[in-house]
């Protein structure tokens, strides 16, 4: 049906470090109007980075979807394998992206009250910045997250075993049924 080397391609391509947006508002000597544009940058950076591996993604998925839909096939052993595998590292991905999002939370909220504790200008851009980056970070868990659910909707489209389970007439009851089985 496919060749696996295209799923890995597909995981490679969706499975970037998360981005590095803010690093500490006190490290720095100097203006706070530099660190705060220096900030900004960082952000903008990450953010643009961000959009495009959205788009790759979203790319990605439709051209692989629309390939496998024309060809009508059923999976063989091989490619379902490379599916399995790679539903096993996006999970794996998301748990730990999920624990580096608690760390780094408890992490900047230590430096914002660090930057309150300097002045209330301190304080109010590392808790811009950090909710910025928080913000990121989520966006790229959330997008993994519906990768791994377009995996699990193409392994169940073509693999012969996975006919006959639970039906949905409800989207919502669907999603929230995938999602339980991502978290």
């Amino acid at each position: 049906m496919f060749d696996p080397t295209l799923i890995d391609a597909l995981s490679h391509a969706l499975a970037p470090p998360p981005p590095a947006v803010v690093r500490s508002a006190f490290d720095i000597d100097g203006a706070l109007a530099a660190h705060r544009a220096e900030n900004r940058r960082r952000y903008d950076e990450a953010s643009r980075a961000l959009e495009r591996w959205v788009a790759q993604g979203r790319a990605l998925r439709e051209d692989l979807w629309t390939k496998l839909e024309h060809r009508g096939d059923q999976a063989g052993p091989a490619e379902l394998e490379a599916l399995e595998r790679i539903i096993a590292a996006v999970d794996e991905r998301q748990a730990l992206m999920a624990k580096e999002i608690r760390e780094d939370e408890r992490q900047w909220k230590r430096l914002v009250k660090r930057g309150f504790r300097i002045s209330p200008e301190h304080g109010a851009i590392a808790r811009d910045f950090m909710m910025k980056a928080l913000e990121l970070a989520e966006r790229q868990h959330n997008e993994r997250a519906d990768f791994g659910l377009f995996l699990r909707a193409l392994r169940a489209r073509f693999d012969p075993d996975a006919r006959g389970g639970r039906t949905f007439d409800n989207p919502d009851e669907l999603e929230g049924y995938l999602r339980s089985a991502t978290a």
